[in-house]
């Protein structure tokens, strides 16, 4: 009781005076007259913001000579010192200075949502010895927060919240502000604080603590003891911790706001965890990963809100909830069982989510006697409305979700009496009747709209002027017919595919002229017949625009050069025809473009020359393309899917393939899954069931068959070591198979059949461990087929039409005399044979020229040599007789050797 004394003692005091919703409080005894240095402090003050005339409060500052009259300054009774300063919520804005360094006797400072333009945090704050309470939320200040600040002993409010241009290293100085009753700290950087805890843990006094958006580090274990606290808002940081322990124990007792949501929170909640929160009302869990069976909540008598929504709880409801619930979010999460009788005790509900769950369960309206409903969502679960058609509920909805709902075959009567809601969703209902007219006048302020998934029939009315703030409406998959209808001017996302509309799209060029919101447009799968109006100038805005399956001819038009900002855009199995426009390379946002099954022609290097570099799905295949397929296109370095099959593509495959960047595993691979990328992945999935790949995961594709492409198939191919489906089939491709084509780890579909290819599979090829489709029939393949893995489980139908292949699983056996080790991977290479003729040339050259060098020094010193001879008469003659004299040395030394060396033979004879 202390702590809500407190708060009452705290409201009192700021509601001195109260006008026009204001603060203004005055000075108890106006004889007194304020200071005069901190009344020119003030005016400094003023006259250093932009705009303080707007403000009630500082526009009356000029109007009175005393500052201690002026509305949101008191003073002192005794000493005339301003003791207060309040200008919360004025939207003032301007550059916050110094000037305010002169109130040394502030106790109370409230600058709270006006906007001091990044300011460094004021430092001089800390001289302010007197202060109890200080307000600076939502001020834009920026930089360090002052550790000073832990000189202010007297303080018992801080708020520094959303200040998201703030930050702490440190929160040991907190430690010295023994008399804090309420923290707010959200939106300042604490991730450096490592104790935070333990530093906060030393204000004994704490009565509301918020710290959310804090990027809070990891919870580290510590002792705590909050005995005092009621309210604790952890919210968005990074705990990474199971739900605490100290929340479980004794000092949870006085908690009336728990909210830790999103705050990385994990493991099974402790079914004591609530057990001592008697006087809790507001507990928020959301969004993180906790898991378990829900704890029990009957001790919480006082919780009006509850929400565990995006978690991974399970099992059956408790059979009883706090009884005066009002809002209760339990969606996303493995809950299951009968819903009915846990909620119908819930008078008092307003907010009522179990969407996205397991449940099961039949409800009448005996169930949904809920007089405050306002918000109703059951979507995703197996729940069956036996609702009659007289009931008439007591409550008017704001959110109506009923998505996957059995609503039975007529459409729910009862909806008639709600004339008040924003968003419906009663998508998958197997509702199978006309929509009534009543219907589209019921609620003026509807902006989503989710009939999807039905068996609607009959027409859409013009429901311009009847749903003017509609900005999402969803009919596909239905059965409507007639023509388009027009759009509401705030439409942002038309989807109507999977009907039988029919007639031109002239309604949707009429809405665009008077609608510059529309971003997504899905009219696929329809009966629309016609030309593509040049009207697309007015769908600046256009992100995604889905016009595939329908009967559209002619020209695309010049006009959607225009869509700018364009990411998706797909006009698929229509009859258009003639050259692309030049203007599509205005499109520099298009990730995806799917412009196949249509009679478009011409050369496609003019498009892809200056098309957009973001592009990550291009597919064209099954038109009649012509041309080479032009080097531009390796300047798609995201590119996943590329398909041109069905064209009539001439010359050979670019080596620089190695540039698609993503496929080949330098850049980041993109999640199809989920996001922005949805759409992409259901167009991918559609796509490659068309070609026969029933797959759940193929995404990387390239598929340039059924052309007329020539020449070998580039090994530099073989660096894209994320493809998933190579489809070079129905070509002119001649030479081998690359060597390395095993390097592709992550292949699950190959087709080159039908070409000229030649030489032996490679025996690496069986490494392919995720290769599930295989086929390199009709070509003049040799000698035997790679045995392993996964080329054990294909047939017969993978190989015919090769009559020099041999092996299993083909009938024709490898003769002995076959070498099983010589292939074209295991012989010198074109390139390796032509380094060593290039290397033996090198070589000759070298002795070529050692050769003649000889020659050529022989013969300079020869001549050299007698021309110095015939020139100079002294050498000539001492050359002479040296010549001379050695050759009567010679004739000596021959004449005394050989009669000594005959002389013992004629002895012996």
């Amino acid at each position: 009781m202390e702590g809500v004394n407190l708060l009452l003692v705290l409201l009192l005091i700021a509601s001195c005076t109260i006008l026009d919703g204001l603060i203004l409080c005055r000075a108890m005894n106006s004889d007194i007259l304020c200071d005069e240095n901190e009344k020119n402090a003030l005016i400094k003050f003023r006259q250093g913001l932009r705009n303080p005339s707007q403000s009630m409060i500082m526009s009356s500052w000029m109007l009175e000579e005393n500052c201690c009259n002026w509305k949101g300054v008191e003073c002192d009774n005794t000493t005339g010192h301003v003791i207060t300063l309040d200008l919360h919520q004025q939207f003032l804005q301007g550059e916050f200075g110094t000037s305010l360094r002169g109130l040394s006797h502030l106790r109370h400072l409230d600058l709270s949502q006006n906007d001091f333009l990044k300011a460094l945090f004021p430092e001089f704050i800390c001289k302010f010895k007197n202060l109890e309470y200080l307000n600076l939320y939502k001020t834009n200040f920026r930089g360090s927060i002052p550790e000073c600040l832990g000189n202010l002993s007297r303080l018992q409010l801080l708020d520094l919240g959303d200040g998201f241009s703030l930050r702490v290293d440190s929160l040991q100085w907190i430690q010295h502000l023994s008399n804090m009753r309420i923290l707010d700290l959200s939106g300042v950087d604490l991730s450096n604080a490592k104790t935070w805890l333990h530093d906060i843990n030393f204000l004994r006094s704490l009565v509301e603590l918020r710290l959310s958006s804090c990027q809070l580090p990891k919870l580290l274990p510590v002792f705590v003891n909050f005995t005092s606290l009621q309210v604790l808002d952890l919210s968005l940081n990074y705990l990474d911790v199971p739900f605490p322990s100290w929340l479980v124990n004794t000092s949870s007792q006085s908690l009336v706001y728990l909210n830790l949501k999103r705050s990385l929170l994990h493991g099974l909640l402790p079914n004591t965890a609530f057990g001592n929160m008697y006087s809790l009302r507001v507990l928020d869990l959301s969004d993180n990963s906790i898991r378990g069976k829900l704890p029990s909540f009957e001790n919480m008598t006082s919780v009006t809100f509850l929400n565990i929504s995006e978690n991974s709880f399970e099992g059956k409801l408790p059979p009883t909830l706090p009884s005066k619930l009002k809002h209760l979010d339990l969606s996303s999460n493995n809950l299951e069982g009968p819903l009915a009788r846990s909620i119908a005790q819930l008078r008092q509900l307003v907010v009522l989510n179990v969407a996205w769950n397991s449940f099961n369960d039949s409800i009448t309206e005996h169930f949904l006697n809920f007089s405050d409903l306002r918000v109703l969502d059951l979507s995703s679960n197996s729940i069956i409305l036996n609702i009659t058609a007289t009931w008439m509920p007591p409550f008017q909805l704001d959110i109506i979700g009923l998505m996957s709902c059995q609503l039975g075959t007529q459409f729910p009567h009862w909806f008639h009496t709600q004339r008040d809601f924003s968003f419906i969703d009663i998508s998958h209902g197997n509702i199978s009747d006309k929509v009534p007219d009543w219907f589209w006048n019921l609620s003026p302020k509807v902006h989503h709209m989710n009939l999807a998934l039905n068996y609607f029939r009959g027409e859409v009315p013009q429901v311009t002027s009847r749903l003017a703030n509609l900005e999402k409406l969803d009919l596909s998959q239905n059965n409507f017919h007639g023509p388009l209808p027009h759009f509401s001017s705030k439409m942002k996302m038309l989807i109507l595919s999977r009907n039988s509309f029919n007639g031109a799209i002239s309604p949707v060029c009429e809405s665009l002229v008077m609608n510059n919101s529309l971003m997504f447009l899905d009219l696929s799968f329809n009966n629309l017949s016609g030309t593509l109006s040049d009207c697309w100038r007015y769908g600046n805005n256009l992100a995604v625009l889905k016009l595939g399956y329908n009967n559209l001819f002619g020209e695309i038009p010049h006009s959607f050069g225009y869509l700018e900002t364009l990411r998706y855009l797909q006009l698929k199995n229509n009859r258009l025809s003639k050259n692309l426009p030049s203007s599509l390379k205005n499109l520099q946002e298009l990730k995806f473009l799917d412009l196949s099954g249509n009679c478009l022609s011409g050369n496609i290097s003019s498009f892809l020359r200056k098309t957009s570099q973001k592009l990550m799905l291009l597919l064209l295949r099954n038109n009649k393309f012509d041309g080479n397929i032009p080097l531009q296109i390796c300047q798609l370095k995201n590119l996943i899917i590329l398909d041109l099959s069905s064209n009539a593509l001439s010359g050979t495959i670019p080596k620089c393939v190695k540039n698609f960047l993503t496929l080949a595993g330098v850049e980041e691979f993109p999640s199809l899954v989920y996001g922005p990328y949805e759409e992409y992945r259901k167009d991918v999935m559609l796509m490659l069931k068309e070609r026969g790949y029933d797959h759940s995961v193929f995404f990387a594709v390239i598929d340039l068959s059924d052309n007329h492409l020539s020449g070998e198939i580039p090994e530099e191919i073989t660096t894209l070591v994320r493809l998933q489906v190579l489809n070079l089939s129905r070509n002119n491709l001649t030479g081998a198979i690359p060597c390395d084509i095993s390097k592709l780890q992550h292949l699950e579909a190959l087709d080159l059949s039908r070409n000229y290819l030649s030489s032996f599979l490679p025996s690496s090829i069986v490494e392919l461990s995720m290769l599930a489709i295989a086929n390199f029939s009709f070509n003049s393949l040799t000698g035997k087929i790679p045995i392993g893995r996964q080329f054990l489980t294909f047939d017969n139908s993978s190989y015919i039409g090769n009559p020099e292949l041999c092996g299993m699983p083909l009938s024709k056996s490898c003769s002995g005399h076959f070498r099983e080790d010589v292939t074209h991977c295991n012989t010198p290479k074109k390139k390796d044979v032509q380094a060593i003729h290039q290397h033996e040339e090198d070589n000759w050259l070298d002795e070529s020229s050692f050769y003649i060098s000889m020659v050529i020094g022989f013969i300079t010193s020869f001549w050299l040599f007698w021309a110095t001879l015939l020139v100079k008469t002294s050498w000539r003659h001492a050359y002479m007789r040296y010549l001379n004299k050695m050759g009567n040395n010679i004739y000596v030394f021959v004449a005394i050797r050989l009669p000594n060396k005959h002389k013992p033979s004629k002895m012996k004879d």
